[in-house]
């Protein structure tokens, strides 16, 4: 899967930040969606140590 540029990834997770906030109310994330965050999160470790 290609990287997504600093302003890619920036722009993404204001526009799901913002979604989540409007549809969710509060509730908690689904374990599906944990599971999807710590993945991104492991990968923006990766490329930051590959710099």
């Amino acid at each position: 899967m290609p990287a997504l540029g600093a302003d890619a990834q920036r722009r993404l997770g204001l526009k799901l930040r913002s979604l989540y906030e409007r549809t969710i109310d509060g509730l908690p994330i689904p374990l599906e969606q944990v599971e999807l965050l710590l993945r991104l999160r492991h990968r923006e470790r990766d490329a930051q140590r590959a710099r």
